[in-house]
């Protein structure tokens, strides 16, 4: 599942979910490729956890720290 939300032209990835038989086959990078394709003419943003930043690194995706109520 790819969670995203979409306001003035800026495309915030908040989530991709897969169940644990689904990780790491490549499927979270057709979810990514494919939101970027989509979505080539906004401008996105990810929201994630360090856990997740690493994966989307990858995509040239820069990540900043982010000191939020929620703590993430």
């Amino acid at each position: 599942m790819l969670g995203l939300y979409q306001e003035n032209g800026i495309i915030t990835i908040r989530h991709i979910a897969l169940r644990k038989d689904f990780q790491k086959r490549g499927v979270g990078t057709l979810f990514l490729d494919k939101a970027k394709k989509y979505y080539a003419h906004c401008r996105m943003i990810i929201e994630t956890d360090e856990e997740a930043a690493g994966f989307y690194l990858k995509f040239g995706f820069i990540c900043h720290g982010f000191k939020g109520k929620h703590g993430n």
